[in-house]
């Protein structure tokens, strides 16, 4: 996937939901006009009325960027993206997702909810557990994240050869603490930033407003960026990647 095709597919979405919406609008016209509950209807159609102009502001939004954005191109597409420095999307329609795309355009790494039998996920939770999926830019499967409804038990990454456990230690609005395996690592949220560390060393950080400006030609100013150290192991990307998913699955979704 690149950032063109990503934002055609939030266009599709957003036409979608303004199209079902529109038909519950006709539906309430239809009862407002004749029923006598007047009153909640005229209420009903007001709420929907705002709520298709959200969708619409959306939908012409990514109309916007895809025309504006172009079909990136990289000769070294096919070797494995490197552990450095990514644009850090966050979609949660219809289900969460993440996305960290490259500066030109093409996305590098996918986290979507899927299911023990193989297929994509819909939106909707399993009810003791929910299980994330991390593919890289081919589209292979890399690795498993498995969260647990109940915050007490550990989220586990299923790689190819082992399964590492994640252990909530410490939890309040501004850090989040997990022993795994011998290092303890911590997320510390603040408005603008959100920082991983590693045994109290940063290892991964997002922003927000730091955007260079020849990244724009893709991307919304605003949109956060992620950052790994240069010494980043594949063992603490990944970590780092289902940190995020339990931070915004338990607190965002």
């Amino acid at each position: 996937m690149n950032i063109k095709e990503y934002y055609s597919y939030k266009t599709k979405l957003y036409l979608q939901q303004i199209i079902i919406i529109g038909i519950y609008m006709t539906i309430c016209l239809f009862i407002l006009l004749n029923t006598s509950f007047s009153l909640i209807a005229k209420w009903a159609v007001c709420l929907l009325f705002i709520v298709i102009l959200y969708y619409l502001i959306k939908y012409y939004y990514y109309v916007f960027r895809e025309i504006k954005s172009s079909i990136p191109f990289d000769s070294q597409e096919k070797e494995l993206p490197s552990y450095d420095r990514f644009l850090f999307v966050l979609s949660a329609t219809p289900f969460l997702q993440l996305k960290f795309f490259k500066s030109n355009g093409l996305c590098a790494w996918k986290i979507a909810p899927y299911n023990t039998n193989g297929k994509k996920w819909s939106n909707l939770n399993h009810t003791f557990k929910s299980m994330y999926m991390i593919q890289n830019h081919s589209g292979s499967n890399c690795v498993y994240i498995e969260i647990s409804k109940n915050k007490k038990k550990a989220t586990k990454m299923i790689l190819p050869s082992k399964t590492i456990e994640m252990y909530p230690k410490k939890e309040n609005w501004r850090t989040l603490c997990f022993s795994v395996e011998n290092n303890q690592f911590t997320i510390n949220k603040s408005l603008a930033t959100i920082k991983i560390c590693k045994d109290d060393q940063a290892i991964s950080k997002i922003t927000k407003g730091v955007m260079p400006l020849n990244w724009q030609k893709h991307f919304s100013p605003n949109t956060p960026i992620i950052e790994f150290t240069e010494t980043m192991s594949e063992r603490d990307f990944f970590i780092c990647i289902g940190l995020l998913i339990y931070l915004y699955h338990v607190y965002y979704d």
